[in-house]
This record gives structure tokens, C-alpha cells and sequence, in this order.
């Protein structure tokens, strides 16, 4: 704080409130508007949180690192380090890249994303860590809610349009719509995305069980999915996921509360400026 003082910069300190979210945003949306940049200090879903609010404002936004994946922070190379963030701002190079946005009916707005949506056991391992989360995690905390996922998994039966091209038609497995190349426990799945072309990357794995989605995920990690006969990857602007069934799904690794049979994506080119490190 101190260093950031001696070379001019005046921060401003606003906590997250999930308390009362329209207020908090409220007065987030205040302070953006005399900000020079926003420094997001958390994980992932702080990230996730703040998109409401930042997309479209132009202000450059430098993610902090300190929660359990920070897929955000590693993308784009930023660090916990007082002295790179200092020479970020001073520098001021910043880069502006897409959002994905999704939209359920009844939706009086899309939910914007940075990262991707995944639609299966994966987003059945969040809610799982959700309904007993009471504070920070870290990746042993997974552990269980992964075991008991497998055991029992959401494998719904999706219909997938990419820009509509039917690509998937009534299978049970799991679905990843990316924006970035990464993803938890660097087992990128949609590991050719990229945050400035403007298209969404679609993978779909087909699995019957719980073991056969978990196999899926260890092709991932291994990098040998791609080339995987059953696997099947697009990419487009929008894509529509529908099921006969709720869709369980997660945001950024954030947990996605609406009850719905059907999502559609589109992307949202050039929406958030990311302030990026000096070197």
C-alpha cells in the first residue's frame, strides 16, 4: 500500500458484499467511474462476481491471485507480487478480450462469463462443495464432493446447436462452452480457446457413468482428448444447450442457481479491458 502511495496511486478498498448484491453493486459501479483500474483481490469466482458490473466500463481490471485455481490470473500472467502490480499500472498495457454470456428463459439479463460454463458433473461437484461451503477452499476440499459425484452423477441428455449446426443430438455426457484455454486442475478441455477471437469452444464428452466422465477429465489432463473419436469440439459464435431435464451447470467455477432445461450462449466480443503485467 505504502509503494503504491510513494508513486501516486491512490487506492480504494471496496469488500465484496454477497450479503446485499444490488447494493454492492451499486456502489461498485460508483467507484468505477473515477477508477483508473480495478485490482480484483480473490479466485476465480470474485472474477465471475465483478462482470456484472465491469463489462463494457473500459476500465482495465488486474486479477490478484489468492483463491484456490485462478484461471483468470494465469491466463493473462498476473501475480500476487506487490512490485508487478505496481509496474502494470504504472505501465498501463492493457488488452481487451470477449465474454461469454448465457441466457435461460425468464432471464431479465444474460450471465456474463469470463472462463467457461460446463454443463454435467462437473458444475454436480460445485454444487456438492457448495451445499457445505462455509468459507476459503482449497483443492483437498474437492475431494469428496468429487468421489460422491462419481458415485452418482448429473449426466443429463443434451442437444447441442453451435451457430445451428446440430452437433450433438440427445446423448448423456458432459459439455464445456469456453471462453479461455484453461481450466481446473489444468485439464483443459477447450485447450485451443483463445479470449480475443471472438467464438465460443465447444467440447462435448459422451459418458454413461460417473467413471466414464472421470476418464474423460484424465484424457483431458493428459492432452490426448482432442484426438478422441467420441469427443466432439466446435466452435461458433452462439450455441444452444437444451435437455429433457435440469441443466446442472457452473460458471467460472461458480455455481449456476437458476432451474433450466435450456441455455444459450453467444459471445460478447471485446467487453472487458485486462490490465496486463509490464513484462
Amino acid at each position: 500500500m505504502h509503494e503504491l502511495l510513494r508513486h501516486g496511486v491512490s487506492p480504494q478498498l471496496l469488500p465484496v458484499d454477497r450479503a446485499d448484491p444490488a447494493a454492492f453493486r451499486t456502489r461498485f459501479r460508483q467507484a468505477l467511474k473515477q477508477a483508473d483500474a480495478l485490482v480484483l483481490a480473490g479466485g476465480d469466482g470474485t472474477v465471475h462476481y465483478s462482470l456484472p458490473v465491469v463489462a463494457g466500463s473500459d476500465v482495465p481490471v488486474y486479477h490478484l491471485p489468492l483463491g484456490t485455481e485462478n484461471l483468470f490470473s494465469r491466463e493473462f500472467a498476473s501475480a500476487t507480487d506487490p512490485a508487478r502490480l505496481l509496474r502494470a499500472i504504472l505501465t498501463n498495457r492493457s488488452q481487451l478480450v470477449d465474454l461469454g454470456e448465457a441466457f435461460s428463459p425468464g432471464d431479465a439479463s444474460p450471465t456474463p462469463y469470463a472462463l467457461m460454463c460446463s454443463i454435467g458433473p462437473d458444475a454436480g461437484v460445485i454444487r456438492r462443495l457448495h451445499a457445505t461451503r462455509t468459507g476459503a477452499i482449497s483443492h483437498l476440499h474437492y475431494l469428496r464432493p468429487t468421489w460422491e459425484e462419481v458415485r452418482d452423477p448429473a449426466l443429463p441428455r443434451l442437444t447441442i446447436q453451435v451457430d445451428g449446426r446440430r452437433i450433438v443430438d440427445a446423448q448423456r455426457g458432459m459439455a464445456i462452452i469456453a471462453n479461455s484455454r484453461h481450466y481446473g486442475a489444468r485439464m483443459n478441455p477447450a485447450c485451443d480457446a483463445r479470449v480475443d477471437d471472438g467464438l465460443l469452444d465447444v467440447v462435448f464428452f459422451p459418458a454413461e457413468s460417473g467413471p466414464a466422465a472421470l476418464l474423460w477429465m484424465l484424457r483431458s489432463f493428459a492432452g490426448v482428448h482432442t484426438s478422441h473419436r467420441e469427443c466432439t469440439i466446435a466452435r461458433g459464435r452462439t450455441v444452444q444447450v437444451a435437455s429433457d431435464q435440469p441443466l446442472p451447470h457452473q460458471f467460472d467455477g461458480e455455481l449456476g442457481h437458476r432451474q433450466t432445461t435450456s441455455l444459450d450462449f453467444e459471445t460478447r466480443p471485446a467487453a472487458l479491458r485486462v490490465l496486463l503485467p509490464a513484462d
